[in-house]
């Protein structure tokens, strides 16, 4: 996850981001699945 972030200018909302990001992936890792639409919102 740190390795996504710039140190250097890092905002709250950027950490928040990359901590859902590796939620999700650790999710699909063990086999959960989200639909595209429900992550449309996320997203954009």
């Amino acid at each position: 996850m740190l390795a996504r972030l710039d140190r250097s200018n890092l905002q709250y909302t950027e950490a928040l981001m990359a901590m859902a990001e590796t939620l999700l992936e650790r999710m699909h890792g063990d086999g959960y699945s989200l639909a595209e639409q429900a992550l449309a919102p996320v997203r954009e």
